[in-house]
C-alpha cells in the first residue's frame, strides 16, 4: 500500500510555529473523489477518511489547514477536476459551478475593478478555465492569464483564445512594473504560499497598480452559526489550504498596498452547471420540492426546523454578501480587497 504525504507548515505570514487548533472537519468532496480513484486502482489522494485540522496563528490570526495534502498530491486533484477524472457535484468540472460561463459574475467583478482602474494590461492569477479573461478582454483591457493547471489552460486557450502563462510564479515571463491590474479570485486560499503571490503582484504591477483578490473569511456570521449549533461548516474544504480574517488580510499587505476596500460584498453568486440545470424539472417549483422532501423525512419535525434555519442564513447572506451597505460588515463567508500598490520610497 503506497503512504500518502502530508505537509506540515508554519504561519505564511510570520513564519512562526505558534498556533492554537480551531476546527476539524471531514471532507465529503475528497472520500467521493477517493472512491472513484479506488474503484480505477488507482492510488487514493490523501488520507482516505477525508479528516483535516484547521490551526490558527495565535500572532497573525491567519488560519489555515495542518498537516495539508502534498503539492503533488493537490496537483493531481485539479488536474482531475479538469480532465473529468472525478464522479460527482463539485468535484467534476463539468457539473461543478465553473462548468460554464457565468456572465453575470464576470462583469460583476469587472464592474467593481472599474471603480478603480478603467482600462490597461490586466493579469488574473489563477484564471482557471479563463472565463474572467474572456469578459475583460471583450471589454477592452489586455489581458494575460497565469494557471497551473494545464488542462484547465487548453480550456481557456481553446475556447476564449486567451494568453494563459504557467510553471513558477516567480518566474513568469513578464516584466516588473507591467500590469495596471493584477487579479487573483477564488485564488491565494489554494495556493501553499499566499504571501510569495503577493510579493509577485506587487513587482509585476506598475506604481500605483490595482490588486484585487477574495478570500474565505472566518470570521463570517455563517461560520460563527453552524460552531454555534454544531453543524457541519460547509465552507470548510480539503483544497482551501488558507482561511483569512480582516485582520489577517491587513497584515498580509502590510507594507506593500495602501488598501483601499475590504468587503464581503461579491458578485459571485452560485449559478447551476448546464447538466445540473438539466436534471432538475423546470415545472417543479420550490414549495413542492419542499412537500415532496418532507414526507420522505425520517424526522419531520427536525426536518422543518433545518429548513427554517437555512432560510433565516439565506436571507443572512443575502444582506451581508449580495447588498453593498451589508458588505461593509465584513462577516459574509467571503474577503473581497481592493489595495493599491504603495510607490517605492
Amino acid at each position: 500500500m503506497i503512504k500518502y504525504k502530508l505537509e506540515y507548515v508554519p504561519c505564511n505570514l510570520c513564519g512562526k510555529i505558534q498556533f492554537e487548533t480551531a476546527a476539524y472537519f471531514k471532507s465529503s468532496d475528497l472520500k467521493r473523489i477517493n472512491k472513484t480513484l479506488i474503484k480505477k486502482g488507482v492510488r487514493a489522494i490523501g488520507s482516505i477518511d477525508g479528516k483535516f485540522k484547521i490551526v490558527r496563528c495565535k500572532k497573525c490570526d491567519l488560519y489555515w489547514i495542518n498537516p495539508r495534502l502534498s503539492k503533488k498530491d493537490l496537483a493531481r486533484f485539479y488536474n482531475g477536476f479538469y480532465l473529468k477524472k472525478f464522479e460527482g457535484e463539485n468535484i467534476s468540472f463539468e457539473e461543478s459551478v465553473y462548468g460554464n460561463l457565468n456572465i453575470d459574475q464576470e462583469k460583476g467583478r469587472l464592474k467593481e475593478i472599474k471603480r478603480f482602474k478603467k482600462k490597461g494590461f490586466l493579469l488574473d492569477i489563477g484564471a482557471g478555465p479563463g472565463h474572467f479573461l474572456k469578459i475583460a478582454k471583450d471589454d477592452g483591457f489586455k489581458v494575460w492569464g497565469y494557471e497551473l493547471s494545464q488542462a484547465a489552460i487548453k480550456i481557456a486557450r481553446d475556447t476564449f483564445k486567451v494568453n494563459i502563462a504557467s510553471g513558477e510564479i516567480d518566474k513568469l515571463a513578464v516584466k516588473n512594473n507591467f500590469f495596471d491590474v493584477i487579479t487573483l479570485h477564488s485564488t491565494l486560499e489554494h495556493t501553499p504560499n499566499p504571501a510569495k503571490y503577493i510579493n509577485i503582484a506587487y513587482q509585476k504591477l506598475k506604481d500605483d497598480g490595482l490588486l484585487v483578490f477574495n478570500v474565505p473569511n472566518y470570521r463570517s456570521i455563517t461560520y460563527y452559526l453552524v460552531k454555534l449549533l454544531n453543524l457541519p461548516n460547509p465552507g470548510l474544504i480539503f483544497e482551501h489550504l488558507y482561511y483569512f480574517t480582516p485582520s489577517s488580510v491587513t497584515t498580509l499587505l502590510k507594507d506593500k498596498f495602501d488598501i483601499l476596500e475590504i468587503t464581503s460584498f461579491h458578485h459571485s453568486r452560485p449559478k447551476f452547471s448546464q447538466l445540473e440545470q438539466t436534471k432538475k424539472p423546470k415545472t417543479q417549483s420550490r414549495l413542492s420540492i419542499f412537500f415532496s422532501e418532507l414526507s420522505k423525512a425520517n424526522n419531520k419535525t427536525i426536518y422543518i426546523k433545518n429548513r427554517l434555519l437555512f432560510f433565516q442564513i439565506r436571507l443572512l447572506k443575502e444582506f451581508l454578501e449580495y447588498n453593498s451597505s451589508g458588505g461593509k460588515l465584513r462577516l459574509g463567508d467571503v474577503i473581497y480587497v481592493f489595495a493599491q500598490k504603495k510607490s517605492p520610497k
